[in-house]
């Protein structure tokens, strides 16, 4: 499960990469970042449910009680939020941003429609699943795995970047806005390469590609 929702936030960067905008690859630079911690953590959690569910291990199955279930169940759903884009993490702050950014193409309805749809069927996997793991438990069994804390400060890491990177949403975006800008002004590029003028070489976006991400 955990691979098909990382096939999904890729699907949500190429939607914004695919706009070919300033604006557009600034969000897909946020949402980067974001994806790559809320999918690192899930990975992270899911190795951690399966350490503690002893036979039936990771599979999405009946199993005996987890130990340590209100921490291990605090961090899924904080996992669950943040790859939904659920507020008020920064799941929220990238989709919002990439929506912005494409609101002005023509497919804008099409591309909505995805980047929300695909959302609310990842929110729905998620809530079955963790309604199978922490609540669908084998009556009477005592819960297995291991109790050694150690194993949940990776995890635990991630989930407190993830909540700075919402936090400090503002400076992250100047940042990536920046960077999208510098990724698309080949005209410096080649001067700090190649030592050329700057304005003896090519516009950074094709002449139809406005900045604010709409095309004319």
């Amino acid at each position: 499960m955990a691979a098909y929702l990382t096939v999904a936030s890729v699907g949500t960067l190429l939607v914004a990469v695919s706009a070919f905008s300033p604006a557009a690859l600034g969000a897909a630079l946020y949402y980067l970042v974001h994806s790559s911690l809320a999918v690192a953590t899930l990975f992270l959690v899911a190795e951690q449910i399966g350490a503690r569910r002893g036979p039936v291990g990771d599979r999405l199955e009946e199993g005996a009680p987890l130990a340590q279930s209100a921490m291990l169940g605090t961090l899924f759903v904080l996992t669950a939020v943040a790859l939904t884009g659920l507020p008020p993490l920064a799941g929220f702050v990238g989709k919002i941003m990439i929506l912005q950014s494409t609101a002005a193409l023509p497919g804008a309805g099409v591309i909505w429609s995805v980047i929300l749809v695909a959302g609310f069927l990842s929110l729905v996997g998620l809530m079955r699943a963790g309604s199978l793991l922490f609540w669908n438990t084998t009556p009477g069994a005592v819960p297995a795995g291991p109790r050694v804390r150690s194993g949940l400060v990776p995890p635990l890491a991630l989930v407190a970047c993830g909540v700075a990177l919402a936090l400090f949403a503002a400076p992250v975006q100047r940042y990536t806005d920046a960077a999208a800008r510098q990724l698309g002004d080949r005209g410096q590029y080649g001067a700090a390469v190649l030592g050329e003028p700057a304005a003896a070489t090519t516009r950074p976006f094709p002449a139809g590609v406005r900045t604010d991400g709409a095309r004319p």
